[in-house]
C-alpha cells in the first residue's frame, strides 16, 4: 500500500520537495511521483547522444534513471502485462521450467543434510528428477525466448531513453530528493556514484 502525501498545487516543473515522493510502508523506501507524458518523452528537453565521454553518459543515465524511475517501472510492468496477455502459456511454462530446473540444481548442489541424505539414499531417483527437469527445460526453450525477449526489450528501451534524454535545466534541479528512493538504494548496493 502506497501512502501518497498531498501534492503541492502549481507548475509541474516547480521545485520538488521530499514530501512529493510516495512513501512505502515499513520504511522500505520512497518512489518519486509519476512524470507527465510531456515531460517524459518530449517537453522542453531534447535527445542527444553523450559525446563528451563516459562521465557525461554515466551522469545523464544515472540522473534519468533516478528522475524517471516511476515511469520506467510502469513501462516495464506494462511490457510484462502485454507479454502475459499475448503469450500466457509460454510465459508461465518458460518461467516455471527454468525455476524448476534452478531449484533442482540448487537442491542437487546444496549441503543441506536432508537433501544430501535423499541424494545418497536415492541416487537413481535423483538422476531421473534431474534428467526430467533438464528435458522440460530443453522443451521450453522456445517459451524461454519469449520470456527473455519480453524482459529484455523494455530494459533496452529504458537504457536507450535514459542515455539519450537530455532534461531541461529547471527539471534537472528537481533531483535533490532521490536519495531514499528504491533506485538510489539499488545504486548504493551496486556501488554506483550518485553525484551528478
Amino acid at each position: 500500500m502506497l501512502i501518497r502525501p498531498l501534492a503541492p498545487v502549481g507548475c509541474p516543473h516547480s521545485k520538488l520537495n521530499m514530501d512529493d515522493n510516495w512513501r512505502l510502508p515499513m520504511g522500505v523506501g520512497q518512489i518519486p511521483p509519476f512524470r507527465t507524458f510531456d515531460e517524459f518523452l518530449h517537453g522542453s528537453g531534447s535527445y542527444n547522444l553523450p559525446i563528451s565521454g563516459v562521465q557525461e553518459w554515466n551522469s545523464r543515465m544515472v540522473g534519468n534513471l533516478l528522475y524517471f524511475q516511476t515511469n520506467y517501472i510502469i513501462l516495464f510492468m506494462l511490457a510484462v502485462l502485454i507479454a502475459l496477455l499475448a503469450f500466457p502459456l509460454d510465459i508461465i511454462y518458460g518461467i516455471g521450467s527454468s525455476g524448476l530446473l534452478a531449484f533442482v540444481i540448487f537442491c542437487s548442489l546444496t549441503v543441506n543434510t536432508r537433501a544430501f541424505e535423499f541424494r545418497r539414499d536415492h541416487p537413481y531417483a535423483t538422476l531421473c528428477i534431474i534428467v526430467f527437469c533438464a528435458l522440460c527445460f530443453i522443451r521450453a526453450l522456445a517459451s524461454l525466448v519469449h520470456v527473455v525477449s519480453f524482459a529484455c526489450l523494455p530494459l533496452l528501451v529504458i537504457v536507450i531513453h535514459s542515455t539519450i534524454r537530455v532534461r531541461n535545466v529547471m527539471i534537472s534541479k528537481n533531483t535533490v530528493y532521490v536519495r531514499n528512493t528504491l533506485m538510489a538504494k539499488l545504486f548504493d548496493m551496486l556501488n554506483v556514484d550518485l553525484r551528478q
